[in-house]
């Protein structure tokens, strides 16, 4: 929600390595990963209001990556310092929006970010210097002074409920609504319209020829949950992108920008309008939606909800079992359960 990105991508696999290296305990592995969330939602915040062009994850990610390498490695306070800023100068420049223009390979720069934040601390614990990072600067000094007090991951983390790009997913509710109050086949369906933001809009409606073009689109992800329910990594696979069925109703998807909805935009809402012209002449709309994509539904639910808790599990499972199967899926959702009291994190990590 602050930082506008995907911390969990490089903030789990950096805990999980430094985990092994270091033979954490699961409280302790636990501790240095909400460090390295709450330093991300900081930065990213600052990150984005300082630099004018909007850039991926692995940027402000280097910063985080660092905090939590620092946590780990036990440094002092002024190497801590040097850490988060010897981070941000070495932080890649990753012009995110010409990635969603032109999908490609970069995966939001996540990798390198988990490096130069591994190699910052390492630098800082051998007594080099950095710059001060965004969080020592006075203009943003209220990030820093709320540590330890607002754990702001709380408000701050949340659920992607479809294996897309969430820009996207504000389309699917706006069809799901109209579909189901209206019962409609989807041989019905002339055309769909989806009056979306700007960003949205830069996902483009052509039809994907690669699997990272394929990801960050509206009208792939949209025709295949509506032909199937459901959003998976296969349906995004390169052999599938030539499904007839798929293809022959993405085509009949529009995506048009909206400057009413780009003033209902908010950070913590997408919103967009779709319409779905049937072949009978009927025009159905589903009025303004307005997305939380942090909740179990479109109404405000509490981050702890238990319906919330489910369908992240079910996520999971459903992503989990093809590759490592049931038995492996299920011992690893208990042991994360109670990884708070993991001892010894090596088989589990293994």
């Amino acid at each position: 929600l602050y930082c506008d990105g995907h911390p969990g991508g490089q903030l789990i696999p950096v805990t999980l390595a430094l985990a092994e290296t270091y033979s954490l305990s699961g409280a302790e592995l636990l501790s240095a990963l909400v460090v390295g969330y709450e330093v991300a939602h900081r930065v990213g915040a600052c990150w984005h209001d300082y630099h004018p062009v909007y850039q991926a994850c692995g940027s402000w990610g280097s910063v985080a990556n660092a905090a939590i390498a620092a946590r780990v490695m036990n440094l002092d306070e002024t190497r801590i310092q040097h850490a988060l800023g010897i981070a941000e100068y070495h932080a890649g420049n990753m012009p995110m929006m010409r990635d969603i223009d032109n999908p490609a390979m970069v995966k939001h720069g996540l990798g390198w970010g988990a490096v130069t934040g591994i190699m910052a601390s390492g630098l800082a614990g051998k007594g080099f210097s950095g710059i001060p990072s965004l969080l020592g600067i006075e203009k943003y000094s209220r990030w820093a002074e709320s540590f330890g007090n607002d754990y702001i991951m709380i408000r701050g983390v949340s659920f992607k409920r479809y294996s897309s790009c969430l820009w996207g997913h504000p389309a699917i509710v706006g069809c799901q609504k109209i579909i189901t109050e209206d019962n409609l086949s989807l041989d019905q369906i002339e055309k769909i319209v989806v009056h979306g933001f700007h960003e949205m809009k830069r996902l483009g409606d052509s039809l994907p020829e690669t699997e990272e073009a394929a990801q960050f689109s509206v009208v792939w992800p949209l025709a295949v949950y509506l032909l199937h329910g459901e959003i998976s990594p296969h349906h995004m696979l390169q052999k599938n992108l030539s499904d007839k069925n798929t293809v022959a109703l993405a085509e009949k998807i529009k995506v048009v920008e909206s400057q009413e909805i780009n003033q209902a935009y908010r950070t913590d809402c997408y919103p967009c309008r779709v319409e779905i012209f049937l072949q009978n002449g009927r025009c159905l709309d589903s009025g303004l939606i307005r997305y939380k994509y942090s909740c179990s539904s479109e109404t405000e639910t509490p981050y702890g909800d238990y319906t919330l808790h489910e369908e992240v599990v079910s996520k999971f499972t459903h992503i989990t079992e093809p590759v490592i199967g049931c038995r492996a899926t299920k011992e690893l959702l208990e042991r994360v359960e109670n990884l708070e009291s993991e001892e010894d994190l090596s088989s589990f990590i293994a």
